[in-house]
Parts: structure tokens; sequence; C-alpha cells
């Protein structure tokens, strides 16, 4: 996917070099031309954690449907005015779950904390200069997924609180239907931390997969409402000993959201 993403950004700088004198102004409204994006985001979430092959009671499955989460999103091209560099850009977004709470074997609830992160850089490219092109994009940025429990000395250890610091290569499309659009994304994530799971467990190593689908309809004034759902997968390879106090051949930790957003596109 990295070369992908490279031959996506090398077409981008010579689309952007050539002569384009015949595509429309930017306009308010118009992401494949946009300088900034903002949306701002109400949604659902649920995590799935399971591991495989596990030998004896103390690494515990972990499930939880339904946390609602909030989000912001920003999308910014500070060259969008310019010739060459108008089609490359940053992006950073942050979602956080509220009022979610975790219980024990036992039932009793356990404050829990969820957050992801997402900051780096992005091309797009736009497949024809009429006023609404299909545009593909390709991402390279850094990202963090936080799952913790706030008091994890008072529950049992093996719940499984993660921090996953990581490298993801992104590739998107976004599809016009007149007012509407369509968008799908697919990403790598080069997993370099991971949290307390990576440390328990002898010989840990993961990565992750992402996809991504959503539409949005435009409102006019330069706003759109958004729907897009994200899943995301982790998964674990372990390389235990006899006598390690945890054994597992690996583990699966799945993520799902869905949010509806309101965005402001200049």
């Amino acid at each position: 996917m990295r070369s992908a993403w490279i031959v996506v950004a090398a077409l981008v700088l010579a689309r952007s070099a050539s002569a384009d004198e015949d595509a429309p102004a930017r306009t308010s409204g118009d992401v494949t031309r946009s300088l900034a994006d903002l949306a701002v985001g109400f949604g659902l979430g649920s995590r799935h954690f399971a591991y495989h092959d596990p030998i004896g009671t103390n690494l515990r499955p972990y499930d939880v449907d339904g946390a609602p989460m909030l989000a912001i999103a920003v999308s910014l091209s500070p060259f969008a005015d310019t010739r060459v560099m108008k089609d490359f850009g940053f992006y950073g977004d942050f979602e956080s779950a509220f009022a979610l709470q975790s219980r024990t074997a036992s039932g009793a609830a356990v404050g829990t904390t969820w957050s992801r992160y997402d900051v780096g850089g992005r091309a797009r490219l736009r497949l024809s200069d009429g006023p609404r092109p299909v545009m593909l994009g390709a991402s390279l940025g850094y990202g963090l997924e936080l799952f913790r429990f706030t008091d994890p000395t008072a529950i049992d250890p093996e719940l499984p609180s993660v921090a996953y610091g990581f490298v993801r290569t992104m590739l998107d499309a976004r599809v016009p239907f007149g007012p509407f659009s369509l968008s799908v994304a697919i990403a790598y994530l080069h997993v370099v931390a991971n949290g307390e799971v990576g440390l328990r467990t002898r010989g840990t190593q993961n990565d992750g997969v992402e996809a991504s689908f959503g539409g949005a309809f435009a409102l006019g004034g330069g706003f759109e409402a958004r729907l897009a759902g994200r899943y995301t997968r982790f998964f674990y390879s372990f390389d235990p000993r006899p006598g390690d106090a945890y054994v597992a051949g690996g583990a699966l930790d799945q993520y799902l959201t869905g949010q509806l957003a309101l965005a402001w596109v200049y």
C-alpha cells in the first residue's frame, strides 16, 4: 500500500504542475478543491476482544456495544489556491467515548476510557476537471487508539487495556451522484506500540487493517451531512513458553463505529 500512496502522490504532483486553466474555480462546498474541511459528529462504537487458544482462566474476552462517541475532524489544504501544491494537505481527527463503563465478572462497574487520534498528510487526485469529479486520495499519518480502565488495581488485571500507536497508510475514493457522494477507504496500520496486552504475553507481534464506507449529502452554503462507518481490526500472534503466566496463540481486537456528522467545506 505504501507504493500505491507514492504513485498517487506522484500523479497529483504531475497533474498540479500541468496547465489547468479550464478547470472550474474553487467554490465553497467543493471537497475536491477545498482549503478547509471541518466536521463535528456523534456516533456509536463497539469493541470485541478475544484470545485465540488461551490456556487457563486468566485471559478473558471483552465486549462492549453502543458506546456513545463524539468526534471532530479537520482537513486543511493551505496551498489550495496555488498551482503546484494545491492538492496536498494535512488532516487531524479526534474521537472520544463518554458515559462508558465496563463490568467485572462479578458485575462490579469499572470506569472506562476510549479515544482515538489521527494526524497526517494527504494528497488528492481529481479524475476530471468537471464541477463534481471523482476524487482519489492517499494519506500517510500516525494514529493512537486508546482503550483503558480507570482503576486496574481494583479489577481483574487481565482486562485488555491497550494503547495502540500506529503508522496508517490509507487509500480512499469519493464518487458523486448529484447532491449525494459515496466514499470508501482502506488502510494498513503498522503498529509500533500496543500497551498492556502486548507486554503481558511473550513474543507479541501485531498489526492492523481498517476499512470505512460512507455517504454525504450537500446541504448548500458549503455544508454537508455525512454518515459513515469504520471497521478496525488489530490482530496478534504470541510465542509463549512453558511456565509463562499468560499463554495464548494470539488475539483479535475489533472496533466498529458509526457516525453522523455535520461538515463545513470551504
